[in-house]
């Protein structure tokens, strides 16, 4: 959710996207991690490229809401992504990450051109991004998207431009342009002043601390408004008992795909079985629901026993 926009005459209105852009530089740049494909060329299969394009979306010329004009701004200030285990999800989350911290990268408005792909002229980087990557837990830091970023940034061809620790990716010559592995820890958050951020399995923040932490990141959000900045998460399902950040979300897209509340400046993609009586109850049963919730491109990579 959103749906992509129709007009009066039913046809969809496609919003200006740096998205092509962003996912030929992904292709050219970028490397996977950690896995059976390490090293080899990053390729963005379909389903992300979907993502990314309805994630870099903009607004056309002489948009306005709410009396403002958003003419060039970002649709969407958050994107949310729910998606089973086994998505390559985190590693999805890292490129993102790498590739809004990149001085060459493509990933905000540079003006409109409808004759190019996406219909918008060559993005530009970001002068001096500042990157925070939030854990649920100070110990798994370096297990997600943090430890994937330091893998693939080790890897790709424009290594030498970045200077990577356990402690931030920073782009060389540049101290204050960095990717920095954060705790839930509210105090120690408090006056970031990100360009992007991004949460790694929000299904994993339901204690009063880790909330609090995430509410005080998305306070810090529209602090460098002039950047364009926005947010991503990306989970698993998580238990609908607990009062996770997660289950606030996916709440929030249910009811916005049932009409009841709208959601202006937000971006929710969840996958799931689309059989509201699916049996569990044998591994046969199992399979069927969790490769009809992967997704049929998806499915054709992920081990579905593991």
């Amino acid at each position: 959710m959103p749906q992509p926009d129709k007009d009066k005459n039913g046809n969809l209105i496609i919003f200006p996207s740096l998205g092509p852009q962003v996912v030929d530089f992904m292709e050219e740049r970028f490397v996977y991690g950690p896995g059976p494909l390490k090293g080899e060329p990053y390729i963005v299969r379909e389903e992300f490229k979907y993502i990314l394009y309805r994630a870099y979306e903009h607004f056309p010329e002489g948009h306005h809401l709410y009396g403002e004009d958003l003419t060039g701004r970002r649709r969407f200030s958050e994107v949310n992504i729910s998606l089973p285990k086994g998505s390559a999800k985190t590693e999805f989350m890292a490129i993102i990450a790498l590739t809004e911290l990149h001085p060459d990268a493509p990933i905000r408005f540079n003006g409109y051109d409808q004759k190019a792909p996406g219909g918008m002229a060559p993005g530009r980087s970001v002068l001096s991004p500042f990157i925070p990557l939030l854990a649920p837990t100070k110990e798994q830091l370096n297990d997600l998207a943090y430890g994937a970023c330091m893998s693939i940034v080790a890897m790709i061809d424009d290594a030498s431009m970045f200077d990577p620790t356990m402690a931030r990716i920073l782009v060389n010559g540049e101290s204050e342009s960095k990717i920095l592995p954060v705790a839930a820890n509210a105090g120690r958050l408090d006056g970031l002043k990100p360009t992007f951020q991004a949460i790694d399995e929000p299904h994993r923040l339901y204690e009063d601390r880790q909330r609090a932490a995430y509410d005080t990141m998305m306070n810090n959000l529209p602090k460098r408004a002039i950047d364009d900045p926005w947010q991503l998460t990306c989970t698993t399902a998580g238990d609908p008992n607990e009062p996770s950040v997660a289950r606030d979300q996916y709440k929030d897209g249910i009811n916005a795909y049932e009409g009841k509340m709208e959601l202006s400046r937000s971006f929710f993609y969840h996958r799931q079985t689309s059989d509201e009586n699916a049996k569990f109850d044998t591994m046969e049963n199992r399979l069927i629901a969790l490769k009809e919730a992967s997704g049929e491109e998806a499915s054709k990579f992920r081990d579905l026993f593991s």
